[in-house]
């Protein structure tokens, strides 16, 4: 049986809770994940990163989804690209890379 491809653009604290919940669910077997992020590294929890800037913690003590954790699942992250545009007809998501 082949995977259908699911394609999730953002990897902030939202897609990284939707991509837990497929998982959970069931998902690694259903689907090929791919995130898009536009930040060069994991997901973290943005509460908590006043709490960085402040020193009152560590900025590894806020993420929420390591790199090895996407791995370990299976999911492609691209991490650092920027998602620029859909072709729903081509079924296709470009990408930018280094765009903040």
């Amino acid at each position: 049986m082949s995977k259908e491809r699911l394609v999730v653009i953002g990897n902030g604290m939202a897609g990284a809770r939707t991509v837990e919940e497929i998982l959970a669910r069931g998902g690694k077997e259903l689907f090929d994940i791919t995130m898009f992020g536009d930040e060069p590294y994991g997901n973290y929890n943005r509460l908590l990163l006043s709490n960085v800037i402040t020193g009152s913690q560590d900025a590894s003590e806020i993420f929420l989804n390591s790199l090895p954790w996407c791995e370990e699942n299976g999911i492609q992250l691209l991490a650092g690209i920027r998602a620029i545009s859909i072709d729903r007809a081509a079924k296709e998501v470009h990408g930018v890379v280094g765009t903040s």
